[in-house]
Parts: structure tokens; sequence; C-alpha cells
């Protein structure tokens, strides 16, 4: 009666399939959207909470690479230690030393200021006599300042040595300050003498005088003249370090070895004999029986200044 009535019906189930797929994808495709939104979203949030604390982070490490922590060691450090013997410092070995003739001329054409004749002595032995004087360059070493308050000598005495004086007595020198120490009552305070135009002044604590603090890498330099007029010493010192609200102990030694000091037997005394307990005497610079100056060996049963 005119067309195929199936035609009209295959159209029609045609057209409701494309609209169906069409309201799908876009279902799909709001929902995209709206997950990118939200992911957006999300993603900004975590920066704003991460980006600074890792900022911060960073400028925290970057500080504390700027900023490094205490130096290592202790809070001073020693950095030279020398001792300070003149022409006229006399020395005693403790044993016997008989030189010959060519030994005491090869002693005698050194110069009394050079190093040479320094070694000469301390190569082979030699202990200062009655007292040292020890030149002690510390410096600091924390950030924040530290301070020096005591120096206490750690001490082994016993008997003045008596094996070969080599005699030489002070023919006067410039006084510089010093700490002085007195090896004979280790617990007393330090005194001082002190130079200033001129002037010379002396106290009974040095440390009450004097304010011994420490910057990071400021030095600071001790004049210390430790002496005995009783026996012999060797020693070395406790250094009291205040380092904030705690106090440290450090050891000052000879680099290494203890300092040493003897007395001389005899030499307050004008009686022939007065020095008859060594075994070998040498008289040198002012001391009576010297060689115009250079040393000469004399009697000890007989010698008397």
């Amino acid at each position: 009666m005119g067309g195929d009535p199936s035609a009209g019906k295959t159209n029609r189930t045609g057209n409701g399939n494309t609209q169906g797929n069409s309201d799908e994808s876009r279902r799909r495709n709001i929902g995209k959207w709206v997950a990118g939104v939200a992911a957006t979203v999300v993603a900004a949030a975590v920066a704003a909470v991460l980006v600074p604390y890792f900022t911060s982070l960073g400028n925290k490490v970057s500080n504390s690479l700027n900023q490094p922590g205490q130096p290592g060691g202790p809070p001073v450090k020693v950095d030279l230690v020398t001792l300070e013997q003149g022409p006229n410092q006399s020395r005693v070995f403790p044993g016997k030393l008989t030189l010959s003739a060519s030994q005491l001329e090869s002693l005698n054409s050194l110069h009394a200021y050079s190093p040479a004749t320094q070694n000469w002595f301390t190569s082979r032995g030699a202990v200062a006599a009655d007292g040292v004087l020890i030149q002690l360059v510390v410096q600091g070493n924390r950030n924040n300042p530290v301070r020096i308050v005591n120096m206490q000598p750690v001490e082994n005495c016993h008997a003045p040595l008596t094996g070969t004086l080599f005699y030489s007595p002070s023919a006067g020198a410039d006084t510089a300050t010093q700490m002085l120490i007195n090896l004979d009552d280790p617990l007393a305070p330090s005194k001082y003498i002190a130079s200033a135009n001129g002037q010379i002044t002396s106290g009974k604590n040095f440390f009450q005088h004097f304010t011994v603090s420490l910057k990071h890498n400021e030095q600071y330099t001790f004049l210390i003249s430790a002496y005995t007029a009783k026996q012999y010493c060797s020693f070395t010192f406790n250094m009291s370090v205040l380092d904030g609200s705690r106090t440290l102990t450090e050891t000052v030694s000879d680099n290494g070895k203890p300092f040493q000091a003897t007395v001389i037997y005899g030499q307050n005394s004008v009686s022939p004999g007065a020095f008859s307990r060594y075994q070998e005497i040498y008289a040198g610079g002012v001391a009576p029986g010297s060689s115009g100056g250079k040393w000469a060996r004399v009697n000890p049963a007989t010698y008397q200044q």
C-alpha cells in the first residue's frame, strides 16, 4: 500500500541510540572536567602547604651551612710555647759534664744570644737555674668569648740538682709584665710584676688584676716566670678556662714535656766551698772566674762569688 513499514521503525531506533550516546559522552566529559578541576584545586592546596615548608627547610639548611657550630677542640688553643733563656741564664746538668779544651773553645765560639747556644744546652739536658721564663701564646677557640681564670702548677719536686753548674748570674735586664709562679708554694695565687711608662708595679693576684678574655681567634701572650728557692721541680700547668657556664682545665707543657727548674746551692754565700756540692762548675758572664765573660772551668771545692 505505499512504502516499507519497517523503514520508519529502523529510523526511529537509530535516532534513539545516537541521542543516548551523545548524552553519555557529555556526562563523561563533564566528569573529566570536574575531576580535572578537583585535581587542580588539590594540587594548588598541596603546593600552598609544601612550597613554604620546603622553602623554610631550605633556608634552615642554608643558614646552618653559613653559620657552622662551635669549633672543635679545647676552648683555648696553645699556639706557642718557648723558653726565654738569655745569655745570663745559669744552668745545671743533672750529671757530671767535663768539657775538653776543644769542646770548651767550641762552646765559647758561639754567640751568647744565638739559638745555637740555647740549643747546645737544651740538647744536652740542661735545666734552668732558679727559675724559667716561659712565653705562652694562646688563642680563643669558641664562637663566644672564653676567659682564662687561673694558671696553677702541677709539679714533681725533690732535692736540687748537683751535677754540673754553668754559673752566669744576671747582670740586669729590662723588666716586662710577667706572671710570677712560686714553685715552692704551688697553691698560692700567681703574683705579677708590670712595667708601664718606666714604672714597675707588682701585685698578689695576676688574674684579679688582668682580665684574659678571648674572642674567636683572638690571641694573648703570657710571660710566665716560674721559680724556686729550695728545690728541683719538673712541672706543667693546669690552665682553668671559663667557657659559658662551664670551667674546663687544659694542660700546658713544654711542647709535650714538663718544664724544669732547680735552685743553685750556695749562690747566696760568699764562703769558700759554698758550691762544693757540684761535681763540675763553669763560670761565665759576670761571674768571678770567667775568662773575660767566656766560660771557664773552676774548682767547686774553692769557688766563691
